[in-house]
């Protein structure tokens, strides 16, 4: 029943529209982590944002592949060539724009050109204080760590 309902909804669309809808939706999650990166806001979307460029580009090629092949009619190839050639440049197409796009975020996070890239010297300012404490807390974890693993 859903995978009826799957198919007669993708035989409905065309493969242009599903190329537009995808590459739409990459360029909008792009623009929406380069504000978040820009803002400072949303460090767990900023730091999916690569993998969502390349999944979404991944659901474009699979979307593509399906429409071409639900075109495809084995008993009337050469009419259907075209469709299925349709349906693969929606593939190659949404895949080469996630690629790049995740791609463009990556160097444009790690490069500082949006967000200026914070130094380790500015990201700690531990007193000695803060440092012995943290010294302790780790000679009691191992402590507790061989504790744990050879008994009393």
């Amino acid at each position: 029943m859903i995978v009826n309902n799957i198919e007669s909804l993708l035989l409905s669309t065309t493969a242009n529209t599903v190329s537009e809808f995808v590459c739409i939706l990459i360029i909008a999650f792009l623009i929406i982590g380069l504000i978040l990166l820009k803002v400072g806001n949303g460090r767990n979307f900023v730091a999916y944002t690569p993998a969502l460029l390349t999944t979404l580009g991944i659901f474009g090629t699979f979307i593509g592949i399906v429409i071409g092949l639900l075109a495809f009619d084995a008993s009337n190839i050469d009419e259907s060539i075209e469709g299925l050639l349709a349906g693969l440049q929606t593939a190659f197409l949404t895949s080469l724009l996630g690629i790049l796009s995740s791609i463009l975020f990556k160097i444009i996070q790690t490069s500082g050109i949006i967000s200026p890239i914070i130094s380790v010297e500015q990201s700690y300012s531990a007193t000695p204080e803060d440092i012995l404490a943290s010294i302790n807390k780790q000679g009691d974890a191992i402590t507790n760590l061989a504790t744990a693993i050879g008994g009393d």
